[in-house]
C-alpha cells in the first residue's frame, strides 16, 4: 500500500500558516513559563495576599500620607499600650507623622471588657466631638496615668482618680446617649476587633503597617521576611 501526500498550493498555505502558528504558540509559552520562573523568583509573589484594613469615621487618622500607614490596635487600659504611647508614640509622632512620612490611625481592640469599651466609647465621641487634637490629648493623658499606675507608683486608686478627672474635661454626654450612635461604634469595634484576629495579632498595642510596593525593593523585602 503506498500512501501519496499531494501538497497544492492551497495546502502549502495552510501548512506555512499552521507552522507560523505553532512557532508563535510556543512563543507566547516560552515567555509565559520564563515570567513565571521569574515572578516565583520575586519574593512580593511568595507573600499571602489578605483584605486591607478598614477606615470608618471612628478611627483617628493622623497624618495626610498614604505612602506608609500604621494601624495601633489598642485597648485602653492596656499597661503596654500605656507603654508605648508614652515611651515611643512621641518620637514616632515628631519624626515620622508631623513630617508627612507616615499616617497614623486608631482602631479598638477591645480586650478588658466593659471598662475599657467604656473608655473607648468615650475617646471615640471626643474625636467626633472635638476633633484629633483633643482626642490625642485625652488619649495622652489617659495612658500617662495607666503607665505611671502599671510601671511607676504601682497605685491604682490614684489611676481610678486620675480618670474621673479625665472624663471630666469632656461634655459629651449627648453622643454617649445617642443610641444609634453607639450601636454604629459598637459595630466598629467588633469590625476593629475581628481585623485584629484575622491579622493573627497576639496583644495589644498590636500593629498593621502598609507600605507601598514602590518603596520597598526586593532586597528590603527579603530582609523583612528573613527577621
Amino acid at each position: 500500500m503506498m500512501v501519496k501526500i499531494i501538497i497544492t498550493e492551497r495546502n502549502l498555505l495552510l501548512i506555512t500558516l499552521g507552522v507560523a502558528l505553532i512557532s508563535i504558540g510556543l512563543g507566547i509559552y516560552n515567555t509565559y513559563s520564563i515570567n513565571r520562573i521569574i515572578e516565583a523568583m520575586n519574593p512580593f509573589s511568595t507573600l499571602p495576599k489578605t483584605d486591607l484594613p478598614s477606615i470608618s469615621q471612628y478611627n483617628p487618622i493622623y497624618g495626610n500620607t498614604d505612602n506608609i500607614i500604621i494601624f495601633e490596635y489598642l485597648d485602653y487600659l492596656c499597661p503596654y499600650c500605656a507603654m508605648f504611647d508614652v515611651e515611643t508614640f512621641p518620637e514616632l509622632e515628631k519624626n515620622y507623622i508631623n513630617n508627612g512620612k507616615v499616617t497614623y490611625i486608631v482602631k479598638n481592640w477591645i480586650i478588658h471588657r466593659e471598662e475599657a469599651e467604656k473608655l473607648a466609647n468615650y475617646a471615640t465621641c471626643i474625636y467626633l466631638n472635638y476633633g484629633l487634637k483633643d482626642f490625642l490629648e485625652f488619649k495622652h493623658s489617659l495612658y500617662e496615668a495607666l503607665y505611671d499606675a502599671a510601671f511607676v507608683s504601682k497605685n491604682y486608686t490614684k489611676f481610678r482618680i486620675a480618670v474621673d478627672d479625665i472624663l471630666a474635661r469632656y461634655n459629651v454626654s449627648n453622643c454617649l446617649n445617642d443610641s444609634n450612635l453607639m450601636k454604629d461604634v459598637k459595630n466598629s469595634y467588633m469590625t476593629d476587633y475581628n481585623e485584629a484576629l484575622k491579622y493573627k495579632l497576639t496583644g495589644t498595642p498590636g500593629f498593621v503597617i502598609l507600605i507601598k510596593r514602590d518603596l520597598l525593593s526586593e532586597n528590603k523585602l527579603k530582609n523583612i521576611i528573613n527577621v
